[in-house]
């Protein structure tokens, strides 16, 4: 049968001691460790694991015994794992590799020495004045506790050196996530790592942070990102974690160390905890690393922006190609879903029609700069050189930083390997003449109905002034499309007279009828328009004024309902 435990031992020692009668006094390390509550947990393991058999007899040997808050620190959910019965041998393995043969004093660890732990694996020993680290882990030479069989030291963690790194992701339960996925892109190695490596592991709640991109990432169509992802977490090798360092991941993505406040990062995340293992290193991280990630790809992944990548697919292939170019140096301005659905659906409709692919481009490259910009180096006045090849300004306005007149949403820049990238709640517009602009501010029926009429070329003419009619008009009655005199009608409404504003004057309309902008002034009300336009034997319409087009060489003005040409 197996002897008691030692939490039974120390009660029998507490009860002999309670009844007056003289008790076996605790000599040997097991009694040492058993008198005190911060070594409980250290106690009960090893009694788990048959380690404290080792270590009642024979000997002498130095352990290094964790701490309570070692083990607290290493996690109750690992611990548990660890504690059952399938994973005992584990265990096991990792209490041995905490005792060594002989009785070591503290003047006995010299930096550089190596020990030989009982399950087999070396401790190499660093020390630097009173500091001392036994594989990896602090060790107080200054608490010993001395026993007839030989010495221990508390151990200010648990050493992880007789377990693979892989072995230390697969029986840690707030590592799940990650071992799932690593698993799927084949990012971990099938066993002990030869040369090593560092696995950089972001916790379950690192990955319940991305939200949305989680459930992207393990889309089907995007497992080539996932891979990415994943693969960027494993590093080759035990490099330097020192401030300034690269480590160069699976892939060759090299992802960079600081040091700020005393706050380490790799890859702009968090890192939360470091555990050496027998084929290298466990580096925690509170957060998932997306840097290696092209703007491309992180559009792919970003659920606020899946119009955005698509419209870049779908219709600007020369420009999404540079999104995923790693080589490049982009700065990308993001509308949002929400700003498309606000740019509303009949113009985004109308930019997916082949006819508008190059006005489609114009919009998609407005919201892209060249170069690479931290938030911090978006200052008031500064213009940015878009894809387009005219600039767009910075302006801080209450503090508040603006992109070409509309406000950033997002100012933390989001960072990839060609660039970051800012999010808008607002589609720009570029420049375009009236025909184009007239589309962006959503008259898209009046531009088929100019194509239809074979009359695009006319209407793009700089100085022309257009009346348009809205969507909703040509919805109510759209027999006026396929009118024969659709053409008459489009020039009746049409003129090569410049009219930013509308004011009171007569002009000649591009099918030669004579007719005159009439102002009446308006009462307090917001749907009321003074601006009229009146022909001789024609019905009179009212306008709403709209302006120039964006490139300042058309204008057009809306008009509140059909305008005919006299006898039609």
């Amino acid at each position: 049968m197996r002897r008691p435990t030692l939490l039974a031992l120390a009660l029998l020692l507490v009860a002999a001691c309670d009844s007056g009668a003289p008790g076996p006094v605790a000599t040997g390390l097991l009694g040492q460790l058993a008198d005190r509550t911060d070594f409980e947990l250290f106690a009960e393991v090893a009694d788990e694991t048959g380690v404290d058999d080792v270590l009642a007899s024979g000997g002498p040997y130095t352990v290094f015994a964790p701490t309570q808050l070692a083990f607290e620190y290493l996690g109750r959910d690992f611990l548990a794992v660890l504690r059952q019965s399938a994973n005992r041998p584990v265990l096991t393995r990792i209490l041995r590799h905490h005792v060594v043969a002989g009785r070591l004093a503290p003047e006995d660890f010299a930096d550089g020495d190596t020990l030989r732990s009982l399950d087999g694996r070396p401790l190499l020993v660093r020390r630097l004045g009173p500091v001392v680290q036994v594989g990896g882990v602090t060790i107080r030479l200054d608490e010993p506790f001395e026993g007839d069989n030989g010495v221990a030291y508390p151990a200010v963690d648990v050493m992880l050196g007789a377990v693979t790194t892989v072995e230390r992701i697969r029986l840690s339960p707030s590592l799940a996530t990650f071992e799932r996925l690593a698993d799927r892109a084949s990012a971990l190695p099938p066993g002990e790592a030869p040369g090593g490596v560092t696995v950089l592991a972001p916790l379950d709640d690192a990955f319940l942070a991305l939200g949305g991109r989680q459930l992207l990432l393990e889309q089907p169509q995007n497992a080539p990102i996932l891979s990415r992802v994943l693969r960027a977490h494993v590093v080759p090798g035990l490099p330097d974690l020192t401030d300034g360092a690269g480590l160069t991941t699976l892939d060759g993505d090299v992802l960079a160390v600081r040091v700020e406040n005393g706050v380490r990062t790799v890859g702009g995340r968090q890192i939360l905890r470091e555990e050496m293992t027998a084929d290298g290193r466990l580096v925690l991280l509170g957060g998932v690393v997306l840097s290696p990630l092209s703007l491309g790809q992180r559009f792919q992944i970003e659920p606020t922006l899946q119009q955005l990548w698509m419209d870049l697919r779908d219709r600007d292939p020369v420009t999404w190609a540079r999104l995923l170019d790693d080589s490049e140096a982009l700065t990308v301005f993001a509308p949002t879903d929400f700003a498309y659905s606000q740019r509303g659906r009949d113009v985004n409709r109308a930019l997916r029609e082949p006819e508008n692919r190059t006005l489609a481009q114009k919009v998609l490259r407005v919201h892209i700069v060249e170069g690479r910009y931290r938030f911090a180096d978006l200052t008031d006045g500064l213009d940015l050189p878009t894809l387009n090849g005219y600039p767009r300004r910075i302006e801080f306005v209450g503090g508040a930083p603006y992109y070409d007149g509309r406000l950033i949403v997002q100012i933390e820049a989001n960072q990839a390997s060609n660039g970051r990238f800012f999010t808008l709640g607002t589609v720009l517009l570029p420049l375009a003449d009236a025909f184009d602009t007239g589309i962006l501010r959503g008259f898209t029926a009046h531009a088929r109905a100019v194509r239809r009429a074979g009359l695009e070329s006319l209407f793009r003419t700089p100085g022309l002034t257009a009346f348009v009619v809205p969507d909703t008009n040509y919805a109510v009655t759209p027999q006026v499309l396929e009118r024969p005199d659709l053409g008459t009608i489009l020039r009746f409404n049409a003129t090569m007279t410049a009219y930013p504003d509308l004011t009171a004057s007569s002009f000649t309309s591009l099918s030669g009828a004579i007719r005159t902008i009439v102002v009446t002034p308006c009462p307090p009300d917001p749907t009321c328009t003074p601006y009229s336009i009146a022909t001789p034997q024609a019905d009179t319409v009212l306008v709403d004024r709209y302006g120039p087009s964006t490139d300042g060489t058309g204008y057009f003005h809306a008009l509140r309902s059909f305008s005919f040409p006299p006898g039609s």
